[in-house]
């Protein structure tokens, strides 16, 4: 096991001429031990950074560490980590077993050490019955198997998963991602993942870092980054369904009134005032709107769709000029051009500054603070 320290990392380009910045001033710390995913949508510099912290892309400065080992100039086999891609990458002329001891031969690992590890992968990833076929036999989802397989068999220091769920099925993809959870608590390596799935990322990690426009955005647990987002980007991009946003002005009066231009919404806020205009964007998750009766309501809209989830039904509503959706009980009747009224779960509500787009109530950098 080991930990990962990026301090200060950049990655620069050049593309017709110009400089183009694909990570800036990257700094994160990932425990020994921890399953962390980096998320991010296309192009904000996830995959750059993996590439970076395996060796296979150089970096423009900055320094990362892996076990407090400084690794800048150290070729991949140096660092001793390991990678399973998006494509598998597997031995198309050789066995499962063939490929799941590659690496060890390469390494000129004694043979009773291979059939050793061998044997516990295999157990570990049920892959006994396919050990004598080809890949070209075996499904996506065997073929992943033996891609986690053969990077583990090394037993790195890290191992990295570069969107290795994205050619699977919705049901291979659950089943994979039961897989590799149990496979990072039983064998407890550092884990590093990139994808662009937010419910992927919240299934598996035990952190999540949030990028975007090549600069990080947040590091967090799933509950805090949906408790806590930091930033209109995080509290979008994380979270299903969508947050819902509406857009308005803030008026604090005794501590505990939040207004906008569609709802009037009576908590308590700790916010005391407010820069400016007062502007805000108030974020409210779908699953933090109540039914509710009228006189308790702080939104009242009309029924647009009802859409059946199976133990659950999802409530597209508006509310002036805004859609917002809401999920409620299955037993919960409502038609669409209902009248239907919510109230806002107690201490649920995201109030964010509608030119900076930071959080007005959390603490950091660079984030305007109304205490």
């Amino acid at each position: 096991m080991a930990e990962v320290r990026i301090e200060h990392v950049y990655k620069t380009f050049r593309s017709k001429g110009k400089e183009v910045e694909a990570v800036k001033d990257l700094n994160l710390t990932i425990r020994d031990g921890e399953f962390m995913v980096i998320l991010g949508p296309s192009g904000c510099g996830k995959t750059t950074t993996l590439r970076m912290i395996v060796g296979l892309e150089d970096i423009t400065r900055g320094k990362i560490y892996i076990k407090d080992r400084a690794v800048n100039d150290l070729t991949p086999q140096e660092r001793n980590i390991a990678m399973a891609f998006e494509t598998y990458a597997l031995y198309n002329h050789l066995s499962v077993k063939e490929n799941l001891l590659f690496p060890l031969k390469a390494r000129k690992t004694p043979a009773d050490e291979q059939e050793t590890r061998l044997h516990k992968i295999v157990e570990m990833l049920e892959m006994e019955d396919i050990l004598n076929m080809k890949p070209s036999q075996l499904s996506g989802g065997q073929q992943q198997r033996v891609s986690l397989g053969r990077a583990l068999i090394r037993r790195p220091d890290v191992f990295f998963l570069d969107e290795p769920l994205s050619h699977l099925d919705i049901n291979l993809r659950i089943n994979a991602r039961n897989r590799i959870k149990r496979l990072h608590a039983e064998s407890m390596t550092t884990m590093v993942l990139v994808t662009h799935d937010q419910l992927e990322a919240m299934a598996l990690a035990d952190r999540i870092a949030v990028m975007n426009f090549a600069e990080l955005q947040q590091v967090g647990t799933p509950r805090e980054l949906l408790d806590q987002p930091v930033n209109l980007f995080v509290a979008g991009f994380v979270g299903e369904p969508a947050i819902n946003l509406l857009t308005g002005r803030l008026i604090c009066e005794q501590d505990e009134i939040y207004i906008t231009d569609d709802a009037k919404i009576r908590q308590k806020t700790g916010l005391k005032k407010i820069d400016g205009s007062g502007q805000i964007v108030l974020g409210i998750r779908p699953h933090d709107l109540i039914i509710c009766g009228e006189g308790e309501a702080d939104l009242a809209g009309q029924v647009e769709v009802v859409e059946f989830l199976g133990e659950q039904k999802q409530i597209t509503f508006r509310v002036g000029e805004n859609l917002l959706t809401s999920i409620v009980s299955v037993s919960t009747k409502f038609e669409q051009g209902q009248n239907i009224y919510f109230r806002v779960r107690n201490g649920k509500l995201h109030v964010f500054d509608k030119q900076t787009e930071r959080r007005l109530d959390y603490q950091h950098k660079g984030v305007s603070v109304c205490r």
